[in-house]
């Protein structure tokens, strides 16, 4: 699988658990985490990459917390991505994590490949609406809208896929 791909499945990911509110209402983002084989393997491979004394302690207290910040995700987000794509060796131990099928992978692909595209896409009709008269506002809303959408599901397909294993 391509390195922006991985990228995109782990910051799809990241998201997923860093933001999800979802079980009991004092449970942890850790808790939640380590019900899940796949989830904790993938957690503990993107918490290995934080070796300095304070970037450990701070994703230690992120741990603690029912949702993250997004000040916070975005932090883990920039180190995951900057890490798969200058080490190979931890692009592929994430990849592992994912534990996907040969037709998972392939299938995994297809739905990063689509998630890429609309948050591309996305960009280019945010801008498009920033430059645009008032007479092109409601089909640029129209559009945008339909692309979240999409890009909404896909991401939902993609977590349903690698947690599912």
């Amino acid at each position: 699988m391509d390195v922006s791909l991985i990228i995109s499945g782990a910051t799809t990911l990241l998201h997923s658990f860093l933001t999800k509110a979802g079980g009991k209402a004092a449970e942890t983002i850790g808790e939640k985490i380590a019900k899940k084989a796949m989830e904790k393997t993938f957690w503990e491979k993107v918490k290995s990459i934080f070796v300095d004394k304070q970037e450990h302690d701070t994703v230690e207290e992120i741990e603690k917390k029912p949702v993250a910040s997004q000040q916070e995700i975005a932090w883990i987000n920039k180190k995951v991505t900057s890490e798969i794509s200058s080490n190979p060796t931890f692009a592929s131990e994430i990849l592992t994590s994912f534990k996907l099928t040969p037709v998972n992978l392939y299938v995994a692909e297809l739905i990063l490949k689509s998630i890429t595209a609309d948050k591309a896409q996305l960009e280019e009709l945010y801008k498009q609406r920033r430059l645009s008269g008032i007479e092109a506002e409601g089909p640029l809303e129209n559009m945008i809208s339909k692309v979240r959408k999409r890009l909404e599901t896909d991401e939902k397909e993609f977590i349903q896929l690698i947690t599912s294993v």
